[in-house]
């Protein structure tokens, strides 16, 4: 008998050559289908992340926006009170003014309040006697040397120790400031200046900042072309802005999980950074590389162009339950494994 069954053994027929090809087939199908819905899934989170982080960037140039008109519409009704003045507005009555609009509560983030006058050469003389007779007799316009035109900033508020390191500078005898006032004054528009650092600034805590001004004309004179609005120029009304105060007071709660970065300009040039969430050495992003969400912004205003950055941290994919993916990756491996055993 034993034998027999050894016989009979030997004539089993033997496995075929292909009895491996279906289970290879259903674990390709599987595992297809798991790299499929792994995508899916991974692309949704992603999809989600991206979203927010537009939404951030939307919402952000928006408030920059509305705080950039907020300040105008200050700096155009101190312009009015030359309406109703004129030339005999005093420096008593500007106080009184900005006084009354509580701008450290109302508009964080701006230094200052003030009126810069434009001074042929030929009245250099007579303002320098006029302003020390209001008892300022060390007053005098910086930087020195002669220029057929100066501008003097004579009222600056609040009056603090820092603004007063502003008093009788001459904003046109820099490059910069002068684009932009030459820009207000030619064309009778809001005029934002490029990145400066203001002349109020110590050795600390030094902060870029922009200047915006709005051209104040002389009542009864006409206006309607570029060389009547030079003739007519009384000076600028303008406020100095530090950008970080600024930013930070527009926005009120910056993202936390989210990198932002202002530049004058089109480009995000890093001599032209004029505001970033992130504190130095990092003073953009947390990565020389684009990192893996990000948007940007261009936006014109006022004469100037920025280009605003946003780009979601490393914590930023973590609100999205990213490993939620992950899982699906690995249940559907493990079970791709199992389905082929089976077969």
């Amino acid at each position: 008998m034993p034998n027999a069954s050894i016989q009979a053994a030997q004539h089993l027929p033997p496995p075929k050559p292909t009895a491996w090809l279906f289970p290879a087939l259903v674990l390709v199908a599987s595992l297809t289908a798991t790299l499929y819905l792994w995508q899916i899934s991974s692309r949704e989170v992603q999809h989600l992340a991206q979203t927010q982080l537009n939404n951030h960037a939307k919402e952000i140039t928006g408030q920059i926006l509305k705080r950039l008109q907020e300040n105008e519409n200050i700096l155009l009704g101190g312009n009015a009170l030359f309406s109703a003045r004129g030339g005999a507005l005093t420096r008593q009555e500007w106080h009184q003014y900005a006084a009354s609009l509580r701008l450290e509560i109302n508009n964080p983030g701006v230094l200052g309040f003030g009126f810069s006058t434009w001074v042929p050469q030929a009245l250099l003389a007579d303002h320098l006697t006029a302003i020390r007779a209001e008892g300022f007799k060390e007053y005098a316009i910086t930087p020195p040397g002669e220029r057929p035109f100066y501008t003097s900033i004579i009222w600056l508020e609040p009056f603090t120790e820092m603004n007063q390191k502003a008093f009788g500078y001459d904003m046109f005898a820099e490059p910069i400031r002068q684009a932009a006032m030459t820009r207000a004054r030619d064309t009778g528009e809001t005029s934002i200046s490029g990145k400066v650092i203001l002349v109020q600034e110590g050795k600390q805590d030094i902060q870029n900042g922009i200047i915006m001004y709005v051209p104040s004309y002389r009542q009864g004179m006409p206006a309607g072309t570029v060389e009547q609005r030079q003739a007519a120029l009384r000076g600028f009304v303008y406020s100095p802005i530090r950008m970080d105060d600024f930013v930070h007071a527009a926005l009120i709660n910056i993202p936390e999980h989210v990198a932002i970065a202002v530049y004058n300009g089109k480009e995000a040039l890093p001599e032209q950074l004029l505001f970033s969430s992130q504190p130095p050495p990092q003073p953009s992003f947390p990565d020389e590389n684009i990192p893996a969400f990000f948007t940007s912004r261009t936006i014109e205003a006022y004469g100037a162009t920025w280009h605003l950055a946003f780009a979601g941290l490393p914590s930023f994919a973590q609100q999205f339950n990213p490993s939620r993916s992950l899982i699906i990756l690995l249940i559907g491996m493990l079970a791709s494994l199992l389905i082929s055993m089976v077969a």
